[in-house]
């Protein structure tokens, strides 16, 4: 059996877990054939991959993005060139308080997610479920 160091084993985790933290219990109901709506914390390259990759998916609809830094908050718009753009926020907290959000991903620097993956989960109208 292989054992993989710790860092290995973070570094693999980074780089195969998407950043899905938080369902709503509206994600089991029958109006997601319209899309999950699905919003970003983070914007900066892992973000803006993320957001790449979502943006291909038609069972997702990015309904808004947050970030802290204007130049990449700038940076994750211009991927939405040809479609609708998101409601951008200044805060995560605001954007968790967002009825336009059913998914969000969190692509912000490890140090952060535990707090805002806690809020997300203590958000009364939020299911969790972390991957």
């Amino acid at each position: 059996m292989y054992n993989q160091k710790r860092r290995e084993f973070f570094r693999n985790v980074t780089l195969i877990v998407p950043a899905f933290a938080v369902m709503p219990s509206s994600l089991f109901s029958k109006n997601v054939r319209s899309g999950l709506r699905t919003g970003t914390i983070g914007t900066g390259t892992w973000g803006r991959q993320y957001l790449s990759a979502a943006l291909t998916l038609k069972d997702l609809t990015i309904t808004a993005i947050c970030d802290s830094d204007e130049t990449s908050e700038r940076e994750g718009l211009q991927l939405f060139k040809g479609s609708n753009s998101p409601l951008v926020f200044d805060s995560w907290q605001d954007l968790l308080a967002s009825d336009q959000v059913d998914v969000v991903i969190i692509a912000t620097p490890a140090h952060t997610y535990y707090a805002i993956a806690k809020a997300a989960m203590l958000a009364p109208s939020y299911y969790c479920r972390v991957m």
